[in-house]
């Protein structure tokens, strides 16, 4: 019975408050980007579905207000508080921002933005 409490504990942890409902297709950038000031396995979620699915439009819009900087920001966050605990939740959320920053990288928009801006470049090979 206390396995089964633990699980259901993480799955409550893990899918935090399940914003990523909140983000249908017409969820704007700004949108997006405020929510990753909070991050959450669902916000995560919500966001590379939505980032894999976007117009090269919507994809600079989401650059231009500085989405790369922000999901970067988040990786180092979360990041550096799975280093200092080790706990399971910060593992799958650190994943989650990956996989956000690697559906920016695989559009065009996306890859063109990292070619132009070096600082940004060093700052994803830094981290």
């Amino acid at each position: 019975m206390a396995a089964k409490t633990k699980w259901s504990s993480l799955k409550r942890q893990l899918s935090g408050n399940d914003t990523n409902k909140s983000l249908s297709d017409d969820a704007t950038p700004d949108l997006c980007i405020r929510l990753l000031r909070f991050p959450s396995v669902g916000n995560f979620s919500g966001l590379k579905t939505k980032l894999k699915k976007s117009s090269s439009e919507w994809m600079g819009e989401f650059l231009c207000l500085d989405g790369m900087s922000v999901l970067l920001s988040a990786l180092e966050r979360v990041g550096s508080r799975a280093a200092r605990s080790s706990h399971f939740c910060d593992a799958v959320l650190q994943l989650e921002c990956v996989c956000c920053i690697k559906a920016v990288m695989n559009s065009r928009t996306g890859l063109e933005y990292m070619i132009e801006n070096r600082a940004m470049t060093r700052r994803l090979g830094a981290g």
